[in-house]
């Protein structure tokens, strides 16, 4: 998760320090990760069936909004 980055860009070091902040506004944490997996292993989600959940922050649904710029259409 920490290695990604806009489509067609090089992978960033560990400490460069030059992270894309994710729409949501910070940078994912392993406890995020988690707390999908525990929703998935739930009671809650026994009918759920056949998904992907993202756990990305934004990441996926907001490089194509960053790349047009606001008021932008494609």
């Amino acid at each position: 998760m920490r290695h990604m980055g806009p489509p067609g860009s090089p992978a960033l070091a560990e400490g460069s320090g030059d992270w894309p902040v994710p729409p949501i506004g910070r940078i994912g944490q392993a406890g995020d990760v988690a707390a999908a997996a525990v929703f998935y292993a739930s009671a809650e989600a026994e009918f759920i069936t056949g998904t992907t959940l993202l756990v990305d922050g934004g990441m996926t649904a907001g490089y194509l909004q960053r790349e047009r710029g606001p008021g932008e259409r494609g």
